[in-house]
């Protein structure tokens, strides 16, 4: 009656198997649910232009537009940009004439002492008084000992460097440079006539072309429209080559060295006469006697048995 009973007991019912389908499908629910979260990845809560908290890998490789780096050529771009100036020929023309016609009424008095039919000594008094706080006495006196004719010629030269200085551009910072020059320019005048008609045109120079800070910002916003965005590729991540990490493979096992290659200490004799090979390599058996001849078998090896090496030798 007993033995019945526990065979009852331990029959696996239909419901044990329901029970133990219903136990393994929650704990393999468990344990998915615990690795996924070891598995899968998190998202990070960053913000743009804050420190990453961790290294992040891009999951593929990707080419994206860098829009530091495009940003940072554009400003490069812009600041390559010279300042612009608002020069025009039509401009330069217009002021050329503008200062020709100034210079006639400024050499006008000095037109009529020789033009009129004056003697020298009336014609140098006159001369002595026009443009009296504007010429130098090295200027005034040239100026008083020239003849009609050299006149003339300073008349006429200095005209044509006052159109061409005004004609080309002149930036309102290059006026003092040009105007210490002027006296350079001058062709067919000795230096005391190029340096006097220097003084009559230096207070006529005015520049015809001046910064515009307009035509700047256009100019640098069209250089920066130029650029071309720079691209940036991210890699993916690497995986090792035997598909496993670091912390999972075993190290590698060296195997120890054969006992015929282990040094040992050499007697005398063995180092005065050479041994053969098998009596070099075989160690000394236990029924071995003090010659070292081996006892039993006329062989050696080099590696005997557990069995053969722990049992006692035969009589």
């Amino acid at each position: 009656m007993l033995a019945h009973t526990l065979q009852a007991s331990s029959r696996f019912t239909r419901r044990d198997g329901v029970r133990f389908a219903a136990a393994t499908t929650v704990l393999v629910a468990v344990l998915s649910a615990i690795f996924a979260v070891d598995i899968v990845p998190q998202p990070i809560a960053i913000e743009v232009g804050a420190v990453a908290p961790a290294d992040i890998v891009a999951p593929r490789a990707l080419t994206y537009t860098s829009q530091v780096r495009t940003e940072a050529a554009r400003q490069a771009a812009r600041d390559a940009v010279p300042p612009q100036y608002d020069y025009t020929p039509e401009n330069a023309a217009a002021v050329a004439a503008e200062q020709a016609a100034e210079y006639a009424r400024r050499i006008g008095p000095i037109e009529a002492a020789f033009v009129a039919p004056l003697t020298p000594e009336e014609r140098a008094q006159i001369l002595g008084s026009v443009l009296a706080d504007e010429l130098s006495e090295a200027a005034r006196t040239t100026l008083v000992k020239l003849s009609p004719e050299r006149w003339a010629a300073v008349r006429d030269e200095a005209a044509r460097v006052l159109d061409t200085v005004e004609r080309s551009e002149l930036r309102d910072t290059e006026v003092a440079a040009v105007r210490a020059r002027l006296a350079g320019r001058m062709v067919g005048l000795s230096p005391a006539e190029a340096q006097l008609a220097s003084e009559l045109i230096g207070p006529l120079l005015v520049p015809n072309s001046s910064y515009s800070e307009e035509l700047t910002n256009q100019a640098r916003d069209r250089a920066a429209e130029a650029v071309t965005p720079s691209s940036s590729r991210s890699s993916a991540a690497r995986s090792s080559s035997a598909g496993a990490s670091p912390s999972t493979s075993s190290p590698t096992r060296r195997s120890p060295p054969s006992a015929s290659r282990r040094p040992g200490p050499t007697s005398p004799a063995s180092s005065a006469t050479p041994s053969s090979p098998s009596s070099s390599s075989s160690p000394s058996s236990p029924g071995s006697g003090a010659s070292g001849r081996p006892s039993g078998t006329g062989r050696t090896s080099s590696f005997s048995s557990p069995s053969s090496s722990s049992s006692p030798p035969s009589p």
